[in-house]
């Protein structure tokens, strides 16, 4: 027999209704996913979040976090089936990580300028990495996403290219307006060619 759910604004919800579609009674293509074959599905929705974001509707914006919502528990319960992790041990984490990327907050230090929290977070990010033993390579994102996210660490110097120097320098400039050129970019492109008035608006 079929179990029955309601649409909820339950978290515990969702999450029981994951379990039971990965369930023998749920649904064959949901049993067949792992972590690995997810991944092109989390990917696609975050950048659909990114997009709906540039577009500025909020129901938009609503309906793409649930869906990305959605990616984060499906990835949790494979990893629970498989005694790795679950639901639960990733919300403990993040709330770790905040309380401990935050000290000007819940610690002891000083942070009186989003400028002062910034290299705040850095500082413990690296030491967090330093304990870790782990490398600072480059996060793997897409060229522009990756530019916006290191525009603060690359040395001029060391940009040869005049076109990729101006766009470092451009990148720059739309972090100190907080804006996220990835994400108007692909908003502009997502409307229909008659929509497309000007760059940027």
């Amino acid at each position: 027999m079929t179990k029955e759910f309601r649409p909820s604004r339950d978290l515990d919800v969702l999450l029981e209704i994951m379990d039971y579609l990965r369930s023998p009674a749920g649904c064959p293509w949901d049993r067949a996913q792992t972590n690995t074959s997810l991944v092109p599905h989390t990917l696609e929705e975050a950048y659909e979040v990114a997009e709906a974001v540039a577009q500025g509707e909020g129901y938009k914006i609503c309906e793409e976090l649930g869906d990305l919502l959605l990616q984060i528990v499906f990835h949790c319960q494979v990893a629970s089936e498989q005694g790795l992790f679950d639901f639960g041990s990733v919300v403990q984490s993040i709330t770790e990580k905040l309380i401990r990327r935050h000290p000007h907050i819940f610690g002891g230090e000083e942070a009186r300028t989003p400028d002062e929290v910034s290299r705040l977070w850095a500082k413990v990010k690296k030491e967090e990495k330093d304990d870790q033993g782990r490398n600072s390579s480059p996060p793997p994102l897409p060229g522009l996403l990756l530019v916006e996210k290191m525009a603060d660490k690359i040395e001029d110097d060391k940009v040869q290219d005049p076109l990729l120097r101006k766009l470092v320098d451009l990148v720059r400039q739309a972090v100190a307006e907080k804006r996220c050129l990835e994400a108007e970019t692909r908003g502009y492109f997502a409307k229909p060619s008659q929509d497309r008035q000007e760059f940027g608006n």
